[in-house]
């Protein structure tokens, strides 16, 4: 659907997503996290940049930041709530020519998605692994071929 108005999904939908990920609802942040995530990869295979001030670039750079100091990956649904955020994160790095992340944002969602290699339900894991292959591809580039193997 990006592809058919990518204006208004980024000057419409985008905002409003942003607005609503800290939900009380947990199905809602939910969606919401993977319509961000979803929404970034279109705008990204078009070329489409995001706004860089707020409300949309800052703000997509602290999504998961803000997810963990809210603490909104507790409770109930609270798995689907982390593996949402690990799509968000791979997208959001796959993005990375419309989204540039400072290097302080790399290294949080890095130590995020440490804590969701190591989480205890095989969903948060397995959305994990791909979201730190992306992480890693694009913001974590190898230094060369000339180190020992």
């Amino acid at each position: 659907l990006v592809a058919l108005e990518p204006a208004y999904f980024r000057d419409v939908v985008l905002p409003d997503l942003l607005a609503r990920y800290t939900s009380d609802d947990v199905g809602e942040r939910h969606g919401v996290l993977l319509g961000l995530a979803e929404v970034l990869r279109g705008l990204a295979s078009l070329d489409v940049p995001v706004p860089p001030g707020p409300p949309s670039a800052s703000a997509l750079r602290e999504v998961v930041p803000a997810l963990e100091a809210q603490r909104l990956y507790r409770g109930r649904g609270g798995e689907a709530v982390r593996a949402a955020a690990c799509r968000f994160v791979e997208c959001a790095s796959r993005s990375h020519a419309i989204l540039p992340l400072p290097v302080a944002s790399q290294v949080r969602l890095l130590d995020a998605l440490d804590g969701m290699l190591v989480h205890p339900n095989d969903t948060v894991r397995g959305a994990a692994v791909p979201a730190l292959g992306a992480l890693l591809a694009h913001h974590f580039p190898s230094a060369g071929t000339g180190g020992p193997s």
